[in-house]
Parts: structure tokens; C-alpha cells; sequence
């Protein structure tokens, strides 16, 4: 299966695209899933403002692309911050890795019959704004990419064994409250690239990287205009591209190809409120 039939079969079950699609999250059906991971590779993760944790399938087992279905998997979510899905520790169950309001890094480790075990694998990351995803393409597991709002660097946190942080890497500087980032393979070459949002402008503008953790040195190209009148932002789960949700509560998918944008596609609506889970 080439990359664009990939992407595109994936919108269909992952993220359940179609032009019926207006449900708001609080309103979509409910419907329970046979016992497995909480969390499905491709499913798109949110917990609404009264803390409530949402899975929306993405396992294909849908029968009507037309309907939404999601399932809650927690509860006490709005004590977080920030919540990123990733296979932390490449068992083949989804995990959460996510940022209290209390500064506290927390892995939540999904579990193969449902649920998670929470372990705290940091301190003091209340300044920070992080990505997760594999940094070098040699990477056995996915690590953290986090820019200090304070100080304005970027660093990579390896994971080098699935569980604890190795000592981290600056990767660069100017990455302050100014600029958000975003981890996407914009030019699918395999190598994980970084959309950097300027709050500014709206502008987005890509950083690319070789595979090995390093920036391309060449002058960097925006990709992008208006994003400021997106109210969140995050990479998307399983496919490159990113979910962006308008300030009156659209949620849009920008799937990128080759350096390119394709047609954007509407989830839903009724989206503000949520904090939903990249990458």
C-alpha cells in the first residue's frame, strides 16, 4: 500500500472522516469496546473540561464511517496540562505520556487488557512544551522533545530503554513562548521534521531534520499562513499531518505529502473545551 492509500484508509478508521460528520464529542455515541488496549494505534484521544478521558476508535471495528464512536477511559484528566500518545516502550499497546499542572512528568503505561499504570519519570517540567516521537530514525523508542518557554531551548530527552529519561540534548534556541512546535515528517523522507508556529505571524515554518537528529542547514522554508486563528494544535496520531481546531470549535485534519498539504478534512465540531492528545 503506498503512503497516500495509507493515509487515506487511515482517515476513514482512525479518525472517521465523512461529510455526515458534524456530532459534537459530548454527544457522539458510546459504544464499548471488546476487552484489549484502551488506547488503539490511529485513535484519536481527548479528555473534555470536566476531566472526563475519551478514546475515539480507531481499529477499524466501525461499521458506518458516519458514526463516532468513543468510549470513556478515565476520569480526573483536567489535572493535566499536556497529553501525548506514543508506544513508549514498543510493547505494542499505546501509552500516554502527559505533563501535570504540578510540574510532574507522568508515563501512563497502557496495559493489554485495558487500563494504565501511571509512573512518574520527571520533575519540574511546568515551563516545558513537549512533543513525543522517535528523533533519529535509529531510535528504538520514541523520546521527548521539549522547548523551554523560559530559557527558549529545544532539547531532546532520549529514551533508551522504554522506560527512564537519558540525559538530554540541545538541539537549538530561540523556541520560546514565541514559537510552537510540532513534530511531522513534512517531506515523507522517514526523518522526522519540526513545524515551528509562530504566534506572531500564524505563520508555519519547517525545520527539517536529516534522520540522525540533526537540523538541515538551508533557509527555512513557511508552509503555512493563518494559523493563527487556530486555537490548539498538535500532531497527528499514526499519520503526518496535523489536527487543528478552529476558535469556534471545528476540528480539521492537515494531512501532509511530498512537502505538500492536502485538502483539509473536518472531524467535527463542538471541539472547544477538549484538550486533545498529539504526538
Amino acid at each position: 500500500m503506498n503512503l497516500l492509500t495509507h493515509i487515506r484508509a487511515g482517515l476513514l478508521s482512525a479518525l472517521v472522516l465523512s461529510a455526515s460528520l458534524t456530532a459534537l464529542p459530548a454527544q457522539a455515541e458510546t459504544a464499548p469496546q471488546p476487552p484489549g488496549p484502551s488506547i488503539y494505534e490511529g485513535a484519536l484521544v481527548a479528555f473534555d473540561p470536566e476531566g472526563r478521558l475519551w478514546v475515539y476508535s480507531g481499529d477499524g471495528r466501525i461499521p458506518d464511517a458516519g458514526i463516532v464512536s468513543r468510549e470513556q477511559i478515565g476520569h480526573g484528566w483536567s489535572a493535566m496540562r499536556d497529553i501525548k500518545i506514543a508506544d513508549w516502550n514498543r510493547d505494542g499497546v499505546q501509552d500516554i505520556i502527559a505533563v501535570g499542572d504540578n510540574g510532574n512528568l507522568y508515563v501512563y503505561y497502557g496495559k493489554p487488557a485495558g487500563g494504565f499504570t501511571r509512573v512518574t519519570i520527571g520533575t519540574g517540567w511546568g515551563p516545558y512544551d513537549i512533543s513525543v516521537d522517535k528523533w533519529k530514525t535509529s531510535d528504538p523508542y520514541p523520546s521527548i522533545i521539549a522547548a523551554n518557554l523560559d530559557t527558549g531551548k529545544l532539547y531532546n530527552y532520549p529514551n533508551l530503554s522504554g522506560t527512564t529519561l537519558s540525559p538530554r540534548v540541545v538541539e537549538g534556541r530561540g523556541w520560546g513562548p514565541s514559537i510552537t512546535h510540532h513534530l511531522v515528517d513534512w517531506n515523507s523522507d522517514d526523518a522526522l521534521d519540526v513545524l515551528g508556529q509562530e504566534t506572531s505571524s500564524g505563520n508555519l515554518v519547517v525545520y527539517r531534520t536529516d534522520g540522525n537528529g540533526n537540523f538541515i542547514d538551508e533557509p527555512r522554508l513557511v508552509v503555512g499562513r493563518g494559523w493563527g486563528s487556530m486555537n490548539e494544535v498538535e500532531a497527528a496520531p499514526t499519520f503526518p499531518g496535523l489536527l487543528a481546531r478552529t476558535t469556534n470549535g471545528d476540528l480539521y485534519f492537515y494531512a501532509a505529502l511530498r512537502a505538500r498539504w492536502l485538502e483539509r478534512q473536518l472531524i467535527g465540531t463542538g471541539w472547544n473545551g477538549y484538550t486533545i492528545a498529539g504526538f
